[in-house]
Protein backbone atom coordinates (compact mmCIF):
# COMPACT_ATOMS: atom_id res chain seq x y z
CA UNK A 1 0.00 0.00 0.00
CA UNK A 2 1.38 3.43 -0.96
CA UNK A 3 -1.51 5.71 -0.06
CA UNK A 4 -4.86 6.04 1.68
CA UNK A 5 -7.00 7.80 -0.93
CA UNK A 6 -5.31 7.81 -4.32
CA UNK A 7 -7.41 9.75 -6.80
CA UNK A 8 -5.20 10.29 -9.85
CA UNK A 9 -2.46 8.38 -11.63
CA UNK A 10 0.12 8.66 -14.41
CA UNK A 11 2.62 5.97 -15.39
CA UNK A 12 5.87 6.62 -17.27
CA UNK A 13 8.62 4.02 -17.57
CA UNK A 14 9.46 2.46 -14.23
CA UNK A 15 7.50 4.98 -12.18
CA UNK A 16 3.90 5.66 -11.27
CA UNK A 17 2.86 9.10 -10.05
CA UNK A 18 -0.23 9.44 -7.88
CA UNK A 19 -2.17 12.08 -5.96
CA UNK A 20 -3.25 11.18 -2.43
CA UNK A 21 -6.31 13.05 -1.16
CA UNK A 22 -5.88 11.65 2.36
CA UNK A 23 -2.71 13.59 3.18
CA UNK A 24 -2.58 15.92 0.14
CA UNK A 25 0.69 14.59 -1.26
CA UNK A 26 2.21 13.76 -4.63
CA UNK A 27 3.58 10.23 -4.49
CA UNK A 28 6.16 8.48 -6.68
CA UNK A 29 6.19 4.69 -6.84
CA UNK A 30 8.91 2.50 -8.35
CA UNK A 31 7.08 -0.15 -10.40
CA UNK A 32 10.13 -1.74 -12.05
CA UNK A 33 9.10 -4.91 -10.20
CA UNK A 34 5.30 -5.09 -10.65
CA UNK A 35 5.05 -7.70 -7.89
CA UNK A 36 6.70 -5.33 -5.42
CA UNK A 37 5.86 -1.65 -6.03
CA UNK A 38 7.89 0.62 -3.78
CA UNK A 39 7.11 4.14 -2.59
CA UNK A 40 10.20 6.28 -3.25
CA UNK A 41 8.93 9.77 -2.49
CA UNK A 42 5.97 11.65 -1.03
CA UNK A 43 5.95 15.38 -1.72
CA UNK A 44 3.79 17.57 0.53
CA UNK A 45 2.62 21.13 0.33
CA UNK A 46 4.97 24.03 0.96
CA UNK A 47 5.31 27.75 0.27
CA UNK A 48 4.24 28.37 -3.31
CA UNK A 49 2.95 24.85 -3.89
CA UNK A 50 -0.28 22.94 -3.45
CA UNK A 51 -1.12 19.25 -3.62
CA UNK A 52 -4.61 19.63 -2.21
CA UNK A 53 -6.98 17.19 -3.90
CA UNK A 54 -4.93 16.35 -6.98
CA UNK A 55 -7.51 15.44 -9.62
CA UNK A 56 -5.48 14.68 -12.73
CA UNK A 57 -1.81 14.13 -13.59
CA UNK A 58 0.00 14.31 -16.93
CA UNK A 59 3.72 13.81 -17.48
CA UNK A 60 5.74 15.50 -20.22
CA UNK A 61 9.51 15.18 -20.28
CA UNK A 62 11.00 15.88 -16.86
CA UNK A 63 7.85 17.45 -15.45
CA UNK A 64 4.59 16.28 -13.93
CA UNK A 65 1.59 18.56 -14.36
CA UNK A 66 -1.42 18.24 -12.07
CA UNK A 67 -4.72 19.95 -11.37
CA UNK A 68 -5.19 20.76 -7.70
CA UNK A 69 -7.64 22.17 -5.20
CA UNK A 70 -11.21 23.30 -4.85
CA UNK A 71 -10.49 26.51 -2.96
CA UNK A 72 -8.07 29.44 -3.17
CA UNK A 73 -5.27 27.01 -4.04
CA UNK A 74 -7.03 25.69 -7.14
CA UNK A 75 -4.86 25.64 -10.23
CA UNK A 76 -2.06 23.92 -12.11
CA UNK A 77 0.85 22.58 -10.06
CA UNK A 78 4.08 21.67 -11.87
CA UNK A 79 6.75 19.36 -10.41
CA UNK A 80 10.27 18.57 -11.63
CA UNK A 81 10.57 14.76 -11.67
CA UNK A 82 13.97 14.52 -13.37
CA UNK A 83 15.01 12.69 -10.19
CA UNK A 84 11.92 10.62 -9.28
CA UNK A 85 13.22 10.01 -5.77
CA UNK A 86 13.49 13.75 -5.09
CA UNK A 87 10.70 15.57 -6.95
CA UNK A 88 10.63 19.36 -6.61
CA UNK A 89 7.68 21.73 -6.95
CA UNK A 90 8.68 24.43 -9.44
CA UNK A 91 5.52 26.48 -10.05
CA UNK A 92 1.83 26.88 -9.27
CA UNK A 93 -0.56 28.75 -11.53
CA UNK A 94 -3.47 29.73 -9.29
CA UNK A 95 -7.06 30.49 -10.11
CA UNK A 96 -7.33 34.17 -11.04
CA UNK A 97 -3.73 34.61 -12.19
CA UNK A 98 -3.60 36.36 -15.58
CA UNK A 99 -7.38 35.93 -15.80
CA UNK A 100 -7.29 32.17 -15.30
CA UNK A 101 -10.58 30.53 -14.39
CA UNK A 102 -9.36 27.48 -12.51
CA UNK A 103 -11.77 27.06 -9.59
CA UNK A 104 -11.95 23.34 -8.86
CA UNK A 105 -9.59 22.42 -11.68
CA UNK A 106 -10.27 18.83 -12.75
CA UNK A 107 -9.48 17.30 -16.15
CA UNK A 108 -6.08 17.98 -17.75
CA UNK A 109 -4.62 17.32 -21.18
CA UNK A 110 -1.30 18.36 -22.71
CA UNK A 111 -0.40 18.83 -26.35
CA UNK A 112 2.80 20.53 -27.44
CA UNK A 113 3.53 23.60 -25.33
CA UNK A 114 0.01 23.94 -23.98
CA UNK A 115 -2.01 22.50 -21.12
CA UNK A 116 -5.79 22.34 -21.37
CA UNK A 117 -7.70 22.39 -18.08
CA UNK A 118 -11.37 21.80 -17.33
CA UNK A 119 -12.41 23.96 -14.37
CA UNK A 120 -15.48 22.53 -12.68
CA UNK A 121 -16.71 25.49 -10.63
CA UNK A 122 -15.74 28.11 -13.22
CA UNK A 123 -17.55 26.19 -15.98
CA UNK A 124 -14.65 26.80 -18.35
CA UNK A 125 -11.87 25.30 -20.44
CA UNK A 126 -8.54 27.05 -19.85
CA UNK A 127 -5.39 27.09 -21.99
CA UNK A 128 -1.96 27.52 -20.38
CA UNK A 129 1.41 28.01 -22.08
CA UNK A 130 3.82 25.57 -20.40
CA UNK A 131 6.81 26.12 -22.70
CA UNK A 132 8.60 27.32 -19.54
CA UNK A 133 7.42 24.98 -16.74
CA UNK A 134 8.87 27.31 -14.11
CA UNK A 135 6.75 30.19 -15.39
CA UNK A 136 3.46 28.94 -16.91
CA UNK A 137 1.28 31.58 -18.57
CA UNK A 138 -2.50 31.53 -18.89
CA UNK A 139 -3.44 32.42 -22.46
CA UNK A 140 -7.24 32.06 -22.75
CA UNK A 141 -10.42 30.43 -21.56
CA UNK A 142 -13.79 29.52 -23.03
CA UNK A 143 -16.70 29.62 -20.60
CA UNK A 144 -20.20 28.18 -20.48
CA UNK A 145 -22.93 30.27 -22.05
CA UNK A 146 -24.82 30.75 -25.30
CA UNK A 147 -23.96 27.94 -27.71
CA UNK A 148 -21.10 26.79 -25.45
CA UNK A 149 -22.05 23.85 -23.22
CA UNK A 150 -19.44 23.80 -20.46
CA UNK A 151 -21.47 23.50 -17.28
CA UNK A 152 -19.38 21.54 -14.75
CA UNK A 153 -16.71 20.28 -17.19
CA UNK A 154 -15.07 17.19 -15.72
CA UNK A 155 -12.53 16.05 -18.27
CA UNK A 156 -10.82 17.06 -21.52
CA UNK A 157 -9.02 15.21 -24.31
CA UNK A 158 -7.11 16.64 -27.27
CA UNK A 159 -6.99 15.32 -30.82
CA UNK A 160 -5.35 17.39 -33.53
CA UNK A 161 -6.79 20.91 -33.57
CA UNK A 162 -9.68 20.17 -31.26
CA UNK A 163 -10.42 19.82 -27.56
CA UNK A 164 -13.20 17.47 -26.52
CA UNK A 165 -14.77 18.18 -23.14
CA UNK A 166 -16.96 15.90 -21.05
CA UNK A 167 -19.41 18.48 -19.72
CA UNK A 168 -21.14 16.96 -16.71
CA UNK A 169 -23.66 19.69 -15.96
CA UNK A 170 -24.57 20.16 -19.62
CA UNK A 171 -24.97 16.40 -20.25
CA UNK A 172 -22.86 16.93 -23.32
CA UNK A 173 -19.69 16.48 -25.33
CA UNK A 174 -18.39 19.95 -26.21
CA UNK A 175 -16.01 20.32 -29.17
CA UNK A 176 -13.65 23.33 -29.27
CA UNK A 177 -11.27 24.57 -31.96
CA UNK A 178 -7.88 25.22 -30.27
CA UNK A 179 -5.77 26.16 -33.29
CA UNK A 180 -5.34 29.63 -31.79
CA UNK A 181 -4.38 29.13 -28.11
CA UNK A 182 -5.34 32.75 -27.44
CA UNK A 183 -8.83 32.36 -28.89
CA UNK A 184 -10.51 28.95 -28.47
CA UNK A 185 -13.74 28.70 -30.46
CA UNK A 186 -16.89 26.61 -29.98
CA UNK A 187 -17.39 24.17 -32.86
CA UNK A 188 -20.22 21.84 -31.90
CA UNK A 189 -22.03 20.05 -29.08
CA UNK A 190 -23.38 16.53 -28.80
CA UNK A 191 -26.15 16.53 -26.20
CA UNK A 192 -27.52 13.62 -24.21
CA UNK A 193 -30.22 11.92 -26.28
CA UNK A 194 -29.14 13.38 -29.64
CA UNK A 195 -28.99 10.54 -32.14
CA UNK A 196 -29.45 8.11 -29.26
CA UNK A 197 -26.39 9.34 -27.38
CA UNK A 198 -26.13 8.36 -23.70
CA UNK A 199 -24.40 11.35 -22.10
CA UNK A 200 -26.18 11.85 -18.79
CA UNK A 201 -23.51 13.43 -16.54
CA UNK A 202 -20.31 12.48 -18.41
CA UNK A 203 -17.22 12.30 -16.20
CA UNK A 204 -14.27 11.12 -18.31
CA UNK A 205 -13.18 11.06 -21.94
CA UNK A 206 -10.49 9.21 -23.87
CA UNK A 207 -9.76 9.54 -27.59
CA UNK A 208 -8.14 6.97 -29.83
CA UNK A 209 -8.10 7.38 -33.57
CA UNK A 210 -11.46 8.59 -34.84
CA UNK A 211 -13.40 7.68 -31.72
CA UNK A 212 -14.11 9.24 -28.34
CA UNK A 213 -14.90 7.01 -25.37
CA UNK A 214 -16.96 8.74 -22.68
CA UNK A 215 -18.13 7.52 -19.29
CA UNK A 216 -21.70 8.59 -18.52
CA UNK A 217 -22.29 8.44 -14.77
CA UNK A 218 -26.09 8.38 -14.70
CA UNK A 219 -26.33 6.09 -17.73
CA UNK A 220 -23.92 3.54 -16.20
CA UNK A 221 -22.16 3.01 -19.50
CA UNK A 222 -19.31 3.95 -21.81
CA UNK A 223 -20.53 5.89 -24.83
CA UNK A 224 -18.59 5.73 -28.13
Amino acid sequence: SVGMQLNSLAVVGDYAYAGDWFDNTFKTVDISDPSNPTLVSSLGEGIGSSFYQISDIEVKGNYAYMTVGNSASSGLQIVDISNPTEPKAVSLLKDGTDGARLASARGLAIQGNYAYIAALNDHALNIVDISDPVNPKHTAFLANGGAVNLSLPYDVAISGNYAYVASNGSDALEVIDIRNPFNPVHVSTLLDGAGGAFLDEPTAIFIQGKYAYITADQDDRVEI
